[in-house]
C-alpha cells in the first residue's frame, strides 16, 4: 500500500515565515499569544508539530527567525516564541507577493469552481483562513479548501464490512440471517460472549452477499454519539443518492429523532444497518436504536442488525411481546466438527486439531488465533489466547499492535506505519487475523485491551501522542474530538485545552454537545489552572445551553464569570456576560439580559481592533439589538445592528454580515420600509447562498415573503413562501414551514383553510401553544 504524496505550493518553512509576518507587532511585548509558539503554529497551519520544529530550526540556522522565551497570554508558564528577523521579514514579504500572484483553482463552500490568483481567492472566503494556511494546503495548483475548515462535518471515511475470508459451521444461524435479508424479519439481535464470532459470522455472510452494496457497518464504542452515528448514515445515504439526512444534519445543531424517523421512512432504496458492540451504547444511543427499530418495522426499506455481548431492554421488550419482524439469535461455540475443520484449514494436524477443539468449547476467536496445544478452558480462553498471541509475536509486531491498540476506531495506514517495512508486518498480521481490515486497520477488542495494558506507562503516553499527531492534520470535527481524547491520554492537557479553546465553539455549532460534555467530565477534576478551568466550564455551559439544560448552563457560566473576574481578564468577563445575557433572554428575562449585555459591551471598547475583539463586540452588538427590538426601542436596535454590520464587514465575517442584514431587514419591514428591507434581504441571501448555509437561506426566504406580503405583492410573497417550504421541508425546519403556511393563508384565499390547518397541525406538534392559538383564531374568523 503506497502513501500518496502531493507537491505543495509552499514548504513548511516558507509557510511559517509568511505566518509569522502577521505577528511582528508583538516583538516588543512582554506577553505574547500562544499562536507564535510551536504548538500555536502547528495548530494554525494544520502541520504536525514535529515538522514545525524541524522547519523552525532550519529557519533559525539561516537567521530568518529568532527564538525568545516569553510569557504567553492566558498561561502561567513561559514558552519559546518565534519572531522574524530583518532578513526573515524581507523574505516573508517577497514570498507573500509571489504566492498572492499564483494562479490556482479551488472549489468554494457553495460548490462553485474558482479560478484566479490567491489574492482574489482570499477575497472570496472567510478572513479566518490565512494566506499561510492556504499555501500549505495548495497542491499542484489546487487549493484544498476542504482541508482548511471543519465545516460540513460528517465522518470522512465510509465504513466497510470487516474482511473475514472463511466461516466454519453456523449453518442454522446463517439460514436465520438470510431470512432477515430476504425481508421476512426487519430487526435481528445477535448476542454472545466476546470472541464467540458475532462479527465474523455476519461479516462473512454480508461480504459475500448480493446485498453487500446496501450495507452500512458501524462499530459502537463508549465514545460514540448519536451525532456521529447519524453522520455515518448520512454519508452512506448521500453516496446512494439520498442526500436529505446529510442536509438535515448540516442544518441542525440538535437532532430530533422524529425528524430522522421521517427521513428514513422516505427512503427509495434499501439500507441494511449493522451496529456492532452495542453493549457499549449510551442511553441516548439506545433511544436512537429504538427509533431505528420503529423505522425498520414501519418501512420495507430498512433492515437493522444489533450485535453485542448483551441484548438491550428495548429489544427484549419487542421479543417478549412476540413482535412480528424482530428476531433474537444467541450464539454459542461452534460444533466440534466445525472446530476441527477450522483448525485443519489453518494447518494443524488431525490429532492436534482434535485436542485443541475439545479444549476450546468451540470458541471461534480462540480457534482462529491459537498457536499451540497449551491448556484452555471456557473460563480462561480469552486470557490464554491474548497471552499466547503476544508471546508468538516479534518485537516489531508487538510495537505495531501497541500503537494500534490506542486507537478507538479503524485508522488509515499512516496512523501506525513508521517505516516501509511496517506494511509487510501489517500484511502478516492481517493474514493471521490479528489485525482486521474493514476499510481501515483495527483489531479485536480483546486484543486491543490486552496489548494496551501490556505497554508500560511511558509507551502508552508516546503512543497516544503519536495518535494525537495523526488526527491533528485531518480536517473533520470528529478528528478533533479524537485528537483531544489522545492528548488527554498522553497527559498533554495544555494542548487539549488549547484545542477546546480555539475550536470548541465550531464543534458545538455542528452538534457535538455530547462530546464536549464527555471531555468536560473526563478532565474537570484535573489540575488545569484557572485559565483551563475557565475555558472548560465556559464550553460546557455552552453545550448545556444548546441542549436546553438551563440550570446546568447557568451554574457553569456563573462559575466561569467568577474565574474570569479573578483572572482580571475583561475580555473573558465580557464573553461570559454575553452568554449569561443570552441565557436570560431565552428564559424571557429581557431587562436582566439587557443589563448583562450592556456591562459586557463596556468591557470591549471600540478603540481596540483585533479579530477576536471585533468578533466579540459585533456579537454583543447583535445580541443587544435583539433585546432593544423586543423592548420596542427601535432606534437603539437599528444602531446596534449597524454596529454589528460595520464590524462584520471590516473583518469579512460572512456569518455576521448576513445576521446583521437580516435583522435590519426585519426592522425596516415592520416600519413599512419594505423596499429597504428587501434590499437588505437581497444582499443577505446572496451571501448566504454563497456560504451554502441553507438554514440562513430558509429564514431569509420567509422574511422576504413576509415583506412582499405586507407590501401587497402577493405573487412574489407566494413564490418565496413556497421556496421556503420546499427548502425547509428538505432540511426539517418545521417551524419555518408552519410560519410559511400561515403566511400563505393570508394571500391565497381559495386555499386559506387548507394552509391554516397545515400550520395548526405543525404548531401543535412543535408544542407552540401561542402560535397554535393564533391560527385557531384565524380559522374561527374565517
Amino acid at each position: 500500500m503506497e502513501l500518496m504524496k502531493r507537491k505543495r505550493l509552499a514548504t513548511v518553512e516558507e509557510a511559517i515565515l509568511v505566518y509569522l509576518k502577521d505577528f511582528t507587532r508583538y516583538r516588543e511585548e512582554i506577553d505574547v499569544p500562544l499562536a507564535i509558539t510551536q504548538m500555536g503554529i502547528s495548530r494554525d497551519l494544520g502541520i504536525r508539530r514535529s515538522h514545525v520544529s524541524i522547519s523552525l530550526d532550519s529557519a533559525r540556522q539561516k537567521d530568518l527567525i529568532e527564538e525568545r522565551t516569553l510569557h504567553i497570554i492566558g498561561e502561567a508558564r513561559r514558552r519559546k516564541s518565534y519572531f522574524l528577523t530583518h532578513e526573515g521579514m524581507a523574505k516573508a514579504l517577497s514570498l507573500e507577493t509571489g504566492f498572492f500572484a499564483q494562479e490556482i483553482t479551488a472549489c468554494l463552500k457553495d460548490g462553485q469552481s474558482f479560478k484566479g490568483n490567491l489574492k482574489e481567492l482570499t477575497e472570496n472566503i472567510e478572513s479566518s483562513i490565512s494566506l499561510a494556511r492556504l499555501i500549505i494546503h495548495t497542491y499542484e495548483g489546487e487549493v484544498k479548501l476542504n482541508e482548511l475548515s471543519s465545516q460540513d462535518e460528517l465522518p470522512a471515511r465510509q465504513l466497510a464490512i470487516p474482511h473475514v475470508p472463511l466461516l466454519f459451521g453456523r449453518e442454522e444461524e446463517t439460514e436465520a440471517i438470510h431470512h432477515v435479508l430476504d425481508g421476512s424479519v426487519s430487526v435481528m439481535s445477535i448476542t454472545g460472549i466476546a470472541g464467540i464470532g458475532k462479527t465474523a459470522m455476519l461479516a462473512h455472510i454480508m461480504e459475500t452477499s448480493p446485498h453487500r452494496s446496501e450495507t452500512l457497518w458501524i462499530d459502537i464504542g463508549e465514545w460514540s454519539s448519536v451525532r456521529n452515528i447519524s453522520g455515518h448514515m448520512a454519508n452512506y445515504l448521500d453516496a446512494h443518492s439520498s442526500p436529505r439526512l446529510k442536509r438535515y444534519l448540516k442544518a441542525h445543531e440538535i437532532l430530533d429523532m422524529a425528524d430522522i424517523h421521517d427521513i428514513l421512512l422516505d427512503l427509495d432504496a434499501r439500507m441494511i444497518l449493522i451496529f456492532d458492540d452495542i453493549h457499549n451504547s449510551s442511553p441516548k444511543i439506545l433511544k436512537f436504536f429504538n427509533m431505528l427499530i420503529s423505522s425498520a418495522l414501519t418501512s420495507d426499506k430498512i433492515l437493522v442488525f444489533l450485535l453485542g455481548r448483551s441484548r438491550p431492554d428495548i429489544v427484549n421488550n419487542y421479543l417478549q411481546n412476540s413482535t412480528k419482524g424482530v428476531f433474537g439469535l444467541d450464539l454459542v461455540g461452534i460444533s466440534e466438527d466445525s472446530s476441527i475443520e477450522l483448525l485443519r484449514a489453518r494447518g494443524f494436524s488431525d490429532n492436534n486439531s482434535l485436542t485443541i477443539a475439545q479444549r476450546s468449547d468451540g470458541h471461534p476467536l480462540y480457534l482462529t488465533l491459537v498457536k499451540d496445544l497449551g491448556p484452555a478452558s471456557p473460563d480462561n480462553i480469552e486470557e490464554k489466547l491474548a497471552k499466547e498471541i503476544f508471546d508468538h509475536l516479534s518485537e516489531e509486531e508487538k510495537a505495531i499492535m501497541g500503537r494500534l491498540s490506542v486507537f478507538r476506531e479503524s485508522v488509515d495506514p499512516e496512523a501506525i506505519v513508521q517505516e516501509d517495512r511496517d506494511f509487510d508486518i501489517l500484511d502478516g498480521l492481517i493474514k493471521q487475523s490479528i489485525v482486521i481490515d474493514d476499510g481501515g486497520w483495527t483489531t479485536h477488542g480483546l486484543l486491543r485491551k490486552f496489548f494496551y495494558e501490556r505497554q508500560v506507562k511511558v509507551t502508552q503516553l508516546s503512543s497516544h501522542e503519536i495518535a494525537a499527531e495523526y488526527y491533528s492534520t485531518r480536517p473533520m470535527v470528529s478528528d478533533r474530538v479524537e485528537e483531544t481524547h489522545h492528548l488527554i491520554r498522553a497527559d498533554d492537557l495544555e494542548t487539549a485545552l488549547y484545542l477546546l479553546k480555539t475550536e470548541g465553539g465550531d464543534w458545538l455549532k455542528q452538534g457535538y454537545q455530547d462530546e464536549i460534555l464527555s471531555i468536560f467530565e473526563e478532565i474537570s477534576s484535573a489540575r488545569i489552572g484557572d485559565e483551563g478551568s475557565y475555558e472548560l466550564k465556559f464550553l460546557a455551559g455552552m453545550a448545556h445551553m444548546q441542549i436546553g439544560n438551563w440550570t446546568q448552563s447557568l451554574d457553569l457560566f456563573t462559575a466561569s464569570l467568577t474565574i474570569s473576574r479573578d483572572l482580571n481578564d475583561p475580555r473573558k468577563v465580557a464573553r461570559t456576560l454575553k452568554q449569561l445575557g443570552a441565557l436570560q433572554y431565552h428564559r424571557g428575562n429581557l431587562d436582566e439580559a439587557h443589563a448583562l449585555l450592556s456591562e459586557a459591551l463596556d468591557l470591549v471598547p471600540d478603540h481596540i481592533h483585533d479579530k477576536d475583539h471585533d468578533l466579540l463586540r459585533s456579537e454583543i452588538d447583535n445580541a443587544l439589538g435583539v433585546i432593544f427590538w423586543k423592548l420596542g426601542q427601535i432606534e437603539k436596535a437599528v444602531k446596534a445592528y449597524n454596529e454589528d454590520l460595520s464590524i462584520s464587514r471590516q473583518n469579512n465575517n460572512h456569518e455576521g454580515i448576513v445576521r446583521a442584514l437580516n435583522n435590519l431587514g426585519i426592522i425596516m419591514s415592520q416600519q413599512g420600509d419594505y423596499d429597504d428591507a428587501l434590499q437588505y434581504y437581497a444582499e443577505g441571501i446572496e451571501l448566504a447562498e454563497r456560504m451554502n448555509d441553507h438554514k440562513l437561506v430558509c429564514i431569509l426566504y420567509s422574511n422576504i415573503a413576509d415583506s412582499y406580503k405586507l407590501k401587497g405583492s402577493s405573487t412574489e410573497a407566494q413564490r418565496f413562501y413556497e421556496r421556503c417550504i420546499e427548502l425547509s421541508g428538505d432540511l426539517g425546519f418545521k417551524w419555518q414551514i408552519a410560519e410559511s403556511y400561515r403566511g400563505l393563508a393570508d394571500i391565497v384565499p381559495n386555499k386559506r383553510e387548507h394552509y391554516l390547518k397545515q400550520a395548526l397541525t405543525m404548531f401543535e406538534r412543535l408544542g407552540a401553544s401561542e402560535d397554535a392559538r393564533s391560527v385557531r383564531a384565524m380559522i374561527e374568523d374565517g
